[in-house]
């Protein structure tokens, strides 16, 4: 008990002759596998200590024996007993519990992970794959001998950061200004930056343009998201809203009074592609045409109102454009993208585009661009950084070295690190500065940014907690009155948002129309929100669904990502359906098909989890989506989407719908793999047709003699056109509205 105390381990149960401790929960710590393994060696020597007293006095040996293991557990509080508070549960409890059986008296046994993570810390002597109860594997195992005489360090996991002190990049920030120069001056410049996460690319950027605020020019930007690939044209659109300076709580006519009011200047032959920017923005634009219109004609006069923006608004003053996280792009901003660098070198614009390595951009290669990497900061530029978070000038070498060991060289880690440190009272202020409370080998500092930020969420109060986790559910960015809303927490709320605030965790980020905060770095959202378990992540994501329908009701298809997003995690199947659909058609009337087909993919994963209740459903999505599958020219795939609408018209008991699914199944054939496969497809539709299904007799017959035409039979196609000429004047006879899709298909 002492050697478990001792390592600030917790005991959650006395079995008898056995003990449980817990070590990193329900606290986490940043090296609790090392203190596990060193609390497991004490006790050993302790207790061999008292067996040779007991050894002494009789013929009875007393030994015990140790298993660990490390992973994550659930735990949970079960008593008022200070001694006694949590319990653990969960596949690492019984495999450190499989370990401990299979230890010899007197041995501590370990498993990899656990080695992995402690084992530079001690001399371990390897054992191999064990056989045990539950694992059909061997797993691998270790015996910890003793503790190594020296304590060595282990790299920091890459993260991003956030907001920190700005120190070094001179050389990027000049860069970027000289480059800024060239565009004002009419010769566009666009410029890629890249960077691992944390590395500095947002910060730079704002240093940047908080250099440029004496210059006379127009600054946009747009976010792409960790979400937001299947989310159609989502920075475009923030382009146009800061453009337009579009707020968040605008209705639609103030937004198009604010387009209409800016658009004013333009040209005559530019305005007429404005239209397709309201499009954009979800409003109405002013022409019936631009949403009746076929996608991919709109999506040309997008394109064409994209680059009308540009210039003319490079005309009145200079252009900063600046699209962040390119490796989260969406598919249509991509091709936006595209055709917008294309106009900037003629006109006095600067675009920056920031992603991280690893992604690989798809707008070529011009002699106007230009891309900077950034790399890791010397020692004493993290010296400084750690300097101006603690407000201080001078830092002894004992905590600067320790500091930049850490942190090697990235800003964020350096940040996180030198405030973990104070925050767990390892560093104290003395005499203008700071100075280690503890001996320098006692210091334990988090080895990854992950566990730093958790060990900083675990230290919240309760209801401080409570807070981050609930907006970690809505998302990286969140809205204090949508937090307000699915909150059930006693305190006030905004009070906590500002002590979240100050500890810098998430910060504001719009003030009007209404206050709205983002963590501070993804990571941090990551890490809050990996800290529910998964019955209570379902339930908040049905609150955050159901409150963002009721407070954005009047503007929802804005939403229909989001409300896909969180009726799915919350296995809401139904709605999590309903919405993904409606995605997926926002999307096809977006033109952006990969989107589409995504959305539709995932739609028909749910009518899995449904079952027979949703065949219905299942069989129109499918359709959808073979019908984008066709259009983008994958046949052979459009082919396997009409399968499955074959099987649920047959599961439905629908012939109309088998034979017209059995048709199209017929046509992709006969355009993809399979021309002779197809054609009898199509006759085994025409088959059905003949039970009595005018409509697919008509079709079927217009296909076979379409395809005999294609294929150089002129004298086969004829009799079958005639016919399916004669069907279709019958059909509009009994009903002349009677028109078809797939006819028209």
């Amino acid at each position: 008990m002492d050697a478990v105390h001792r390592y600030e381990g917790t005991v959650t149960s006395f079995t008898g002759d056995g003990v449980m401790a817990l070590f990193g929960a329900p606290i986490a710590h940043e090296d609790g596998a090392r203190r596990a393994v060193s609390a497991a060696l004490e006790m050993q020597r302790s207790l061999a200590d008292y067996s040779e007293e007991v050894r002494r006095k009789g013929p009875i040996e007393c030994r015990f024996r140790v298993g660990l293991n490390t992973g994550p557990v659930v735990v949970g509080k079960i008593s008022d007993n200070l001694d006694m508070d949590y319990t653990a549960l969960g596949d690492t409890v019984n495999l450190a519990s499989r370990m401990e059986e299979a230890a010899e008296p007197g041995q501590v046994y370990m498993t990899e992970e656990t080695h992995r993570l402690a084992g530079d810390y001690f001399e371990c002597e390897p054992l191999g794959g064990l056989m045990v109860k539950g694992k059909s594997a061997p797993v691998v195992a270790y015996r910890a001998v003793r503790e190594k005489p020296a304590v060595r360090t282990r790299l920091q996991a890459q993260a991003e950061r956030g907001l920190t002190a700005f120190v070094g990049r001179e050389q990027e920030l000049s860069f970027l200004r000289g480059y800024f120069d060239q565009a004002k001056r009419g010769r566009g410049q666009v410029v890629f930056i890249t960077g691992e996460a944390g590395l500095g690319k947002s910060r730079l950027l704002l240093e940047f343009r908080r250099s440029l605020l004496d210059e006379p020019l127009k600054w946009l930007e747009g976010h792409c998201i960790s979400y937001g690939k299947r989310i159609p044209y989502l920075p475009i659109s923030d382009l146009i809203k800061r453009n337009f300076l579009v707020e968040e709580g605008d209705n639609d006519e103030k937004i198009v009074a604010k387009v209409d009011q800016g658009t004013s200047g333009w040209d005559e032959a530019t305005r007429q592609t404005v239209p397709y920017l309201k499009y954009l923005l979800n409003v109405d634009s002013g022409d019936e045409a631009v949403a009746a219109m076929d996608p991919m004609e709109r999506r040309a006069g997008i394109l064409d109102g994209l680059r009308a923006l540009l210039t003319q608004e490079s005309r009145k003053r200079p252009l900063v454009i600046l699209i962040e996280d390119l490796h989260w792009v969406d598919e249509k901003s991509e091709e936006a993208l595209a055709a917008i660098v294309d106009a900037v070198r003629s006109t006095p614009t600067l675009m920056v585009l920031t992603y991280r390595p690893g992604y690989t951009h798809s707008l070529g290669d011009r002699t106007y661009f230009s891309r900077l990497a950034l790399g890791h900061l010397p020692a004493e530029e993290s010296a400084a950084i750690a300097e101006r978070v603690l407000h201080v000038g001078h830092l002894p070498e004992q905590v600067v070295s320790l500091i930049t060991s850490k942190g090697e060289g990235n800003p964020f880690y350096v940040e996180e690190v030198t405030k973990a440190l104070v925050e767990s009272g390892i560093l104290r202020p003395s005499n203008g500065s700071y100075a280690l409370a503890r001996p320098l080998d006692q210091v334990r500092v988090p080895d990854t940014i992950q566990e730093v930020i958790l060990s900083r969420i675990d230290r919240l109060e309760q209801e401080a907690k409570e807070a981050i986790q609930l907006a970690s559910v809505i998302g990286r960015e969140f809205t204090s009155r949508l937090l307000n809303r699915i909150s059930d927490i006693d305190a006030k709320l905004d009070d906590l948002l500002v002590d979240l605030k100050k500890l810098e965790l998430i910060y504001e980020k719009d003030y009007f129309p209404e206050l709205s905060y983002m963590f501070k770095h993804a990571l941090t959202h990551d890490v809050a929100y990996s800290t529910l378990l998964l019955e209570r992540r379902k339930n908040l994501h049905r609150m955050v669904g159901a409150a963002i329908e009721e407070l954005y009701a009047d503007r929802l298809p804005e939403q229909y990502e989001a409300l896909a997003h969180h009726y799915q995690e919350a296995q809401d199947w139904e709605k999590a359906l309903d919405y993904l659909e409606k995605a997926g058609d926002k999307a096809v009337a977006a033109y952006a098909n990969q989107d589409a087909l995504d959305y539709y993919g995932r739609a028909l994963e749910v009518c899995e989890k449904i079952g027979l209740d949703a065949l219905k459903p299942a069989a129109a999505v499918a359709e959808k989506r073979g019908f984008v599958n066709f259009g983008i020219g994958a046949p052979d795939d459009a082919a396997k989407d009409f399968e499955r609408v074959r099987e649920c018209a047959q599961m439905l008991g629908d012939r109309r719908q088998e034979g017209f699914a059995l048709g199209w199944i017929g046509i992709m054939n006969a355009w993809g793999s399979d021309p002779e496969g197809g054609e009898a497809k199509i006759r085994a539709a025409l088959e059905i047709g003949d039970e009595g299904y005018d409509d697919l007799r008509a079709v079927t017959t217009f296909w076979l003699g379409s395809l005999s035409r294609i294929y150089g039979k002129f004298d086969e196609s004829r009799p079958f056109l005639e016919r399916a000429d004669e069907l279709v004047q019958s059909l509009a006879t009994r009903s002349p509205s009677a028109s078809g899709r797939s006819w028209a298909a």
